[in-house]
């Protein structure tokens, strides 16, 4: 399934936030670029599984 484009505003220290993650990224990862996009899935993910779990619609995750 091809993901759905989304569009969200973010204030200017969000957007700051994300490029100083993305540039530790990019630098871990051998100088390959990190994009935003990334960044900002990833962060959805692991937010959704947290908030999942705050509302108990989801299991634990495994360790």
């Amino acid at each position: 399934m091809d993901p759905e484009p989304v569009t969200v505003r973010l204030t200017e220290s969000t957007l700051e936030r994300i490029a100083k993650i993305a540039a530790v990224m990019s630098e871990r990862a051998g100088g390959i670029t990190v994009k935003r996009g990334t960044i900002v899935r990833s962060a959805v993910e692991r937010g959704l599984g947290l908030l999942e779990q705050e509302l108990g619609i989801s299991k634990k995750p495994k360790r």
